[in-house]
């Protein structure tokens, strides 16, 4: 491949040009920062970032994608990464004259008597008017973009460098705009602006020699380019600019000097990033205790790839993934996904735990991770981490370490260790500025997607297309179920195999337990020979192999939470000691049954998504403390919605679920004597009830009203085929578990082979129809809100890879909803309010008050997301007013479109400090 030569400089440097512009220094003869320093800032800060925190395995594959050899690819990125702001080398930039100001005037006075071209204040207008010369990263994209090109929309350097700013802006030579661009660009082709443009962009060169030209996959232009916002957001702290400025005060022939200076300030400000270090020693020595045969099977392929591990609930599928991954030797960070906040921090308590022994930096991801107590511990700032390479004797161990940097926008993915909710990595595929930083957060991890089975059609298709994207970059993913049904395996392992250019396969062998591997290419497609090997495993762990005895009880809809309550209260008087699960599919359930229990029963606790922040924190702690793998043998009830069958460690000694879809029904059945060989306060001789019993509560109407949030189809079709109609007596498992999930999925196979041959459906078909209309709507959806795949990537439809908007909600535009829905913060004056710490008080709310972030932590211990009806009752009442219901604005993208619920002015809703936000009684 050609390499690149340099140029020699021939202009003088301008230093007048500036890139920052602020009081940097008050000791400085100008708040100007050149624009070469910042050039050279952002250059060397990609060198460190290539050194330290790239892995090895990143550093190949975007080798590969980019077609720049791997020992060019550090000057290749440093280069690319100290032009990226080149096309402030221009008047419009550099008068601000978009929106003009008296601070600039000076400045472009002397610049017009220096003999550059400065626009007339009319003329100026003129040309600020037209977006494309607003933005100083489409002028860069232009100056960089040959001569013999047809414009930069086919060149991919200036497309890079073009997005920037977190969209691509791509100049398109048939319309106004770009006609008006062009006109502007002929102003600026010669003369001092050009000689100035020429002189920085031969600077950076000299310091960068030995890059080459691209040849790049355009689907790698979006890691490219977040690869140069990490280095730009790094350098331009303003600390670092400061820094800076002091440094660049020498200029003239000296920038090699200012270069070797920045080089070492910038080192310890990147490495204060921290790159993933992995807890030293075997299996058993990180665990406690020995690996079962899946943990074995899963460290002896270490290999990057898609793997589906499909095993049942309790045989440590969260260890086996954490062990390959400690394993692993290619230096990838890890990214651990969940469903739901409440399973994230659990999950994040186990994955510090894991991490005891070693000094990462860490982050949790979603919109109330700052009230984790986590983020009350001392944080990193930009410095240096101390060496533990070992974590011997000498070193200072302390698991995770919250690090401030990474709590900006777009950034948490791209933390050395991260947990979250899903939506933070499947937002990667949806179009909004920036989405590709979180691409580039997925392309140097291990991605870990638990409870997969849980994802909705729509959520399943964005994972479809992260799952073609992680093919394409070779991206390391584990997916773990112990419920996914066979015909999602297909769908993602094709995916997968679609980014990596493979032909789907038909046919699987699947097993439960097992995992399945398809290996990832790194050398390009005439290498990808590795064939996908499917792991079936014939031995379980004790407490995985469990036999469940099911009872069943069905009633009519609107005596559900009596029945629910009677066999609770039932069953505490047969075994007083028992711990007790019961999970219901709907928040006003779980309200109404825990309201009539908690005058009977001792030890109630209560789980929901209708609590305020800092209250569903307290109480999903004190529920896994109650029945976690080391809990007390003493009674207890809890009473959740499904966030108790996702990703919560709980045991409980006998389970009252409403009837869920076979996935979820069998994931209830595994949180009930889940830990009888782990806890030595519970074994199975001493538990209260003698074997494993799940109560399923079904409905009795043949219209099955009440199955929100889940379709009438898939808990008819779980009803029929997978518990027989309430014949079947017990769950073996694992044996019966993919038997049962095939059995009741709903697809358009199962459609055309039960319809009726009459001319009418029969309601039982009518629901089936209605359910694979339904998720074919949600699929189309997906597809159009998300990226494209990465196959069909040009360079010039990139100008459309983000869309505009500057801010999504991660939570919401990830999941599928026809419902209302709409976040609210609490308030109250009431010092003697029973639920007055999960309060915020009105004064919070003041304009004068809502800019710290102890402000902001506290608003959002007080927020509860609220759908449906409720959600357009409140609405209504924000737009009415007297009614106690506000809209709130603050500048915190986590409290983006809230209302404020004053509780002291809205008597008809209360906040429960057990219960949480409901209808006041007698309302």
């Amino acid at each position: 491949m050609r390499t690149a030569t340099v140029q020699r400089v021939v202009c003088a440097i301008d230093l007048r040009l500036w890139a920052k512009w602020g009081d940097y220094d008050a000791d400085a003869a100008n708040n100007r920062y050149p624009l070469l320093a910042h050039l050279i800032d952002t250059l060397v800060v990609a060198e460190h970032l290539h050194d330290t925190w790239l892995s090895p395995s990143a550093r190949t594959r975007l080798s590969r994608l980019t077609g720049v050899g791997e020992s060019a690819l550090r000057p290749t990125l440093a280069r690319l990464a100290g032009l990226h702001d080149l096309g402030k080398a221009n008047p419009i930039f550099q008068g601000q004259l978009a929106h003009p100001t008296p601070d600039f005037a000076d400045h472009m006075a002397a610049l017009a008597d220096a003999g550059y071209w400065v626009p007339a204040q009319d003329d100026a207008k003129g040309y600020a008017g037209e977006a494309l010369v607003r933005r100083h990263e489409a002028v860069t994209g232009t100056f960089l973009t040959p001569e013999s090109d047809d414009g930069y929309a086919q060149h991919a350097e200036a497309i890079a460098l073009a997005g920037h700013h977190g969209h691509f802006r791509i100049a398109d030579p048939t319309n106004t705009e770009t006609l008006a661009y062009q006109d502007f660009l002929d102003e600026t082709a010669s003369g001092p602006w050009r000689d100035q443009v020429n002189a920085h962009q031969q600077l950076v060169e000299s310091l960068t020699p030995g890059w080459q030209p691209l040849d790049a996959a355009p689907h790698s232009i979006p890691i490219l380019t977040a690869f140069i916002c990490l280095a730009d957001w790094v350098a331009s702290d303003q600390d670092a600019v400061a820094a800076g400025s002091l440094a660049a005060a020498g200029g003239g022939a000296g920038w090699e000097d200012f270069a070797r200076v920045r080089r070492a300030w910038f080192a310890d400000r990147v490495a204060a990033l921290g790159t993933p270090e992995r807890p030293i020693g075997n299996f058993t020595s990180t665990f406690g205790f020995p690996p079962n045969a899946l943990q074995d099977s899963l460290v002896a392929r270490p290999q990057s790839g898609l793997t589906i591990v499909a095993a049942p609930m309790g045989e440590g599928k969260t260890e086996a993934a954490l062990a390959r991954w400690q394993v692993a030797t290619d230096g990838r960070r890890l990214y651990f996904a969940l469903p739901t906040m409440a399973t994230a921090d659990a999950m994040f308590d186990r994955i510090r735990s894991f991490l005891t022994t070693t000094s990462n930096v860490g982050a949790l991801t979603h919109s109330r991770a700052s009230l984790n107590s986590f983020y009350a511990e001392p944080a990193r700032t930009f410095r240096p981490i101390p060496a533990t390479p070992d974590c011997g004797e000498d070193s200072d161990p302390s698991g995770l370490t919250p690090q401030n940097w990474f709590r900006g926008r777009h950034r948490a993915l791209l933390s050395p260790i991260a947990v979250g909710t899903v939506d933070q990595l499947l937002s990667g595929v949806l179009k909004h500025k920036f989405n590709f930083m979180r691409l580039l957060g997925a392309f140097d991890a291990t991605l870990v997607l638990d409870e997969v089975h849980s994802y909705d059609p729509y959520m399943a298709e964005l994972v479809r297309r992260l799952l073609e994207w992680c093919g394409a970059l070779g991206i390391d993913v584990i997916l773990l179920s112990a419920t996914l049904p066979s015909a999602q395996v297909h769908t993602y392992v094709n995916a997968y195999r679609h980014g990596l250019e493979l032909p789907p396969v038909d046919d699987i062998a699947l097993s439960n337990p097992m995992h399945l591997h398809q290996p990832a290419s790194t050398l390009g497609a005439e290498a990808r020979t590795a064939d996908m090997a499917v792991t079936a495993l014939s031995d379980t762990t004790p407490a995985a192999r469990r036999e469940i005895t099911l009872q069943h009880r069905t009633v009519r809809h609107g005596r559900l939470a009596n029945a629910v309550v009677a066999e609770v209260e039932a069953l505490l008087r047969e075994h007083p000691a028992a711990k007790v699960g019961v999970i219901v599919n709907t928040v006003n359930v779980a309200q109404d049954v825990a309201d009539r229990l908690r005058g009977s029963v001792t030890g109630l606790h209560v789980l929901h998504s209708r609590m305020t922040g800092s209250q569903r924190y307290d109480a999903t702690t004190a529920a896994l403390e109650e029945f976690s793998k080391t809990s007390r043998a003493t009674a207890a009830v809890l009473v959740a919605t499904q966030v108790a069958e996702q990703s919560l460690d709980v045991d409980f000694d006998v389970l009252v679920t409403q009837l869920a879809p076979a996935p979820s029904l069998l994931q209830r059945c595994g949180r009930v004597w889940r830990h009888v060989t782990t806890n030595p306060a519970r074994p199975a001789a001493a538990r209260p009830v003698s074997t494993p019993t799940v109560i399923v509560v079904s409905p009795l109407e043949v219209a099955w009203p009440g199955t929100l949030p889940y379709t009438v189809a898939e808990m008819q079709r779980t009803w029929t085929h997978a518990l027989d109609k309430g014949a079947r007596g017990r769950v073996l498992i694992p044996d019966d578990l993919a038997p049962m999930v095939d059995a009741a999925h709903v697809t358009w196979d199962t459609l055309v082979a039960t319809e009726s041959e009459s001319d009418t459906a029969s309601p039982a078909d009518q629901a089936h129809q209605h359910h694979v209309i339904d998720t074919e709507a949600r699929r189309l959806a997906a597809t159009r809100r998300a990226i494209p795949p990465p196959a069909s990537v040009t360079l010039p439809s990139l100008a459309s890879f983000t869309g505009d908007r500057d801010h999504i909600d991660e939570y919401n535009e990830t999941r599928w909803t026809t419902q209302a829905s709409v976040t609210v913060i609490l308030t109250s004056a009431d010092l003697a309010h029973p639920a007055r710490r999960y309060l915020a008080h009105p004064d919070l709310l003041a304009e004068d008050r809502h800019r710290g972030d102890a402000t902001t932590r506290q608003l959002l211990g007080a927020t509860v997301p609220v759908t449906g009806t409720l959600a357009v009752e409140l609405g209504v009442r924000s737009r009415t007013p007297d009614t106690g219901v506000t809209t709130f604005v603050h500048e915190s993208p986590l409290l983006h479109s809230t209302l404020a619920v004053d509780l002291d002015r809205c008597a008809d809703f209360e906040l429960d400090s057990h219960l949480g936000l409901r209808r006041a009684r007698g309302q």
